[in-house]
């Protein structure tokens, strides 16, 4: 029986009760035969009359001209019988509808043509009746299929944002489709990252013949896919596909190919099941096609966008695997551009993409059993390399050669390119990935700072290893620190020079559990090192919006202009311009007091990020100083792009500038060149009179250092603002 569902839901009786109205004076029984001739229903209990109707269905005669009725008579059995297609449904037989007049005469008459038009009606009213519920019954089908997809989808994100193990998410994704369609086996391949992700029913760790066959499946696939084939599922044992892709003669198989913006397949998804399965069908392939969106959309998220490698995100979740079912040895490798900084002052931006895409493309056709190649950030690169110990430090050496012997042609001008390196063998599947990579550019670090190496492979044992377990230990107290609000906000007053406005920049200290202060630079570089700058710089602009703007203080700290430091990885939070934007309509009054200080060196890094984000808090009336200017090696032309107010001078130009004549002028072509934009300059680490002296007769607008004075907390500086009222804002006059 096809349909035994409709059947159950028709009303049968009701069309009976109309045959019986429309036909008073005959002796009708009605009954409803499914598409193998089993009666379903019928009016009455009478088994005779059910045995004649089964037996007579087979010898039905010809049908009646346009009734779509077929009729039989019989003398012996004195009956009169007619059989009334239900029509198709999905291309198969959905039944008849049996009309049988018993006859008390001996004599049987066919029946008469009214009798066989009202049966007809009935049959076609049926017919359509059917035909509707069928049509429901397929959309709330496919709505329960969609549905269900739906939850598998939302049910993978949910265990994406809430576990964060070691697991691949692709893992997880193969796994939960294979899950929702009963696939025996299923895999996602993606040949760009030499990566296959099985999971299935059926599947185990230990099939390495069905890794292999979901392998070669795949690739055999692509090919079609690349030549523009859509994707296919194959459920006969006689189809061409089956023989074009090998697949055995006791399998079925589903595969989409994964498609990027392009429409350019870049992997497949697989659904592989014996052959006494069931097979699969187009809603099968709906909800893989699905997962694939889901697929790409992660590879995106794991892709730099600059080179196409793998970023960090995706660089760790893919190394975590191979290092995880690896039987040879491997070797992490990071990479790093010398100079990359002179690059881009000298030459542009885009020639500092250029190169970056350059170095990007050599490592990824090197030959050097390169398995995973990342840019982890800027001028950063990461690899993983499958290498015996003796042989690692050469094979790493002839790759710094190669990426140094990159072209990358300027006006006729060929940029030098320099490279170094830091190695670390993977030494326990157990040591979490960020511990090997922070071992690692310990040894890029020491390849930087030692002239004859260029290459130089970290060594376990030694006193850097002490000082990454207390890192830890900090990345711990700092996340605590957080959630317990043991942070305290502190200021630093900046002397106005050449102008009448008294700047203050707001500083924070982290309190450890027994209530002492922890220096700066015993937690900000941890923060920034482990991603959780972000999350403190939150927490200081929140505190000093709701500080400032507290009803004890807010009549005098709208006196001041306040200045709030900004760590690179905060510029580069999209939702941190939200964060930011929200703050400043709950706290609105002091907008136009407020300017961020975000370094050189982070402006650089994140440049396109932090322009677009000058630009969305400059039209909130926030400004923005430039800090630590003159640091790095960056161009004045970068100047011109960033939308800033203020220009911080470092402190390493500041110290000696009453001694040094370069730093007298270094200092003063920075200030010339800020006059020229309309910039404030605002000199740090002034640590004396004599130095103040010198600052103000070479013009520079705002000094800070002790001189001035020492960081104390925000609170009580506001504290003694509002308890002296009388207190005169000094001019530097």
């Amino acid at each position: 029986m096809l349909f035994p569902s409709l059947y159950e839901e028709l009303d049968i009786e009701r069309y009976a009760a109309m045959a019986k109205h429309m036909l008073p004076d005959c002796d009708v029984v009605i009954a409803l035969c499914d598409d193998s001739g089993q009666l379903v229903w019928m009016n009455t209990d009478d088994d005779a009359r059910k045995d004649l109707i089964h037996n007579y269905r087979d010898r039905a005669c010809a049908p009646i001209a346009g009734s779509g009725c077929e009729c039989i008579q019989c003398t012996r059995d004195r009956i009169s019988i007619a059989y009334c297609s239900l029509g198709e449904l999905a291309g198969r037989s959905a039944g008849d509808l049996v009309f049988c007049e018993i006859s008390a005469d001996v004599d049987v008459t066919s029946l008469s043509e009214h009798t066989v038009q009202v049966i007809s009606n009935i049959a076609s009213l049926l017919k359509v009746e059917l035909q509707y519920l069928y049509e429901l019954n397929a959309m709330a089908q496919e709505l329960g299929e969609r549905y269900d997809e739906l939850s598998m989808l939302r049910s993978s994100d949910l265990e994406l944002t809430e576990s964060r193990e070691s697991r691949h998410i692709l893992s997880r994704y193969i796994r939960s489709c294979g899950e929702h369609l009963e696939a025996d086996y299923a895999a996602i391949w993606v040949p760009a990252r030499h990566a296959i992700f099985p999971a299935g029913t059926a599947y185990t760790y230990d099939s390495p013949e069905i890794t292999s066959l979901l392998g070669e499946l795949c690739t055999a696939a692509f090919t079609m896919f690349q030549s523009g084939h859509d994707g296919f599922g194959i459920n006969d044992k006689d189809e061409a596909l089956r023989r074009a892709i090998h697949l055995p003669v006791d399998k079925k198989v589903l595969l989409v190919p994964i498609l990027d913006s392009m429409g350019t397949p870049c992997g497949v998804l697989c659904c592989l099941n014996e052959f006494y399965s069931k097979d699969f069908t187009n809603s099968n392939k709906s909800t893989l096609e699905a997962v694939s969106r889901k697929t790409l959309k992660y590879l995106q998220d794991t892709q730099d966008e600059l080179t196409g490698l793998l970023n960090r995100k995706g660089f760790e979740e893919s190394v975590w695997r191979d290092i995880y079912h690896a039987r040879s040895e491997r070797h992490l490798i990071l990479l790093n551009i010398e100079q990359f900084s002179v690059v881009n002052a000298a030459y542009g931006v885009a020639t500092g993409d250029l190169v970056l895409q350059s170095v990007a493309e050599k490592l990824s056709t090197c030959t050097h059993r390169i398995r995973h190649v990342a840019r982890l950030e800027a001028d950063l690169f990461a690899m993983v390399i499958e290498s015996r110990g003796k042989e690692i430090e050469n094979l790493v050496t002839a790759i710094c050669s190669e990426v140094d012997n990159t072209v990358v042609t300027v006006k006729n001008k060929q940029v030098s390119i320099k490279s170094r390196a830091g190695v670390i063998a993977f030494n326990s599947k157990e040591t979490a990935l960020a511990d090997h990579i922070y071992a690692a550019e310990i040894a890029l670090e020491t390849a930087k700072e030692e002239a004859k190496s260029r290459v130089v492979i970290y060594k376990p044992g030694n006193t850097a290893l002490m000082r990454r377990k207390k890192q830890l230990t900090q990345v711990e107290n700092i996340k605590h620190a957080l959630r317990e609000n043991r942070f305290e906000l502190y200021c630093q007053r900046i002397e106005p020079l050449t102008s009448t406005e008294t700047h203050y920049e707001i500083l924070v200290r982290m309190i450890d559990e027994d209530g002492q202060v922890v220096p700066p630079k015993e937690f900000i570089p941890v923060a920034e090192r482990y991603n959780l700058m972000s999350m403190v710089d939150r927490w200081v602009f929140k505190h000093a919006l709701q500080v400032l703007n507290h009803a004890d203080y807010f009549e005098q700290a709208s006196q001041f202009n306040w200045g709030i430091n900004l760590s690179g990885m905060t510029i580069s939070d999209e939702d941190f311009h939200d964060f930011v934007s929200d703050c400043l309509h709950e706290y609105d009054s002091m907008s136009a007091n407020l300017y961020f200080e975000i370094t050189e060196t982070s402006a650089i890094k994140n440049f396109k990020n932090c322009v677009t984000f000058m630009n969305e808090i400059h039209s909130m009336g926030v400004q923005f100083a430039l800090d630590d200017f003159g640091s790095g090696l960056s161009s004045f032309s970068y100047l011109k792009k960033l939308s800033i107010d203020y220009l911080k001078i470092d402190g390493s130009l500041i110290r000696d500038i009453v001694s040094s004549r370069l730093d007298q002028v270094m200092v003063n072509s920075i200030s010339e060149i800020a006059n020229v934009m309309g910039v404030k300059t605002i000199a740090e680490y002034v640590e004396n009179e004599a130095i103040l002296e010198k600052l103000a007769q070479m013009k520079i607008d705002y000094a800070q250092g002790y001189e001035i004075m020492v960081p104390q907390p925000l609170e009580l500086e506001l504290k003694q603002l509002s308890e002296h009222s009388s207190f005169k804002v000094h001019s530097g006059q």
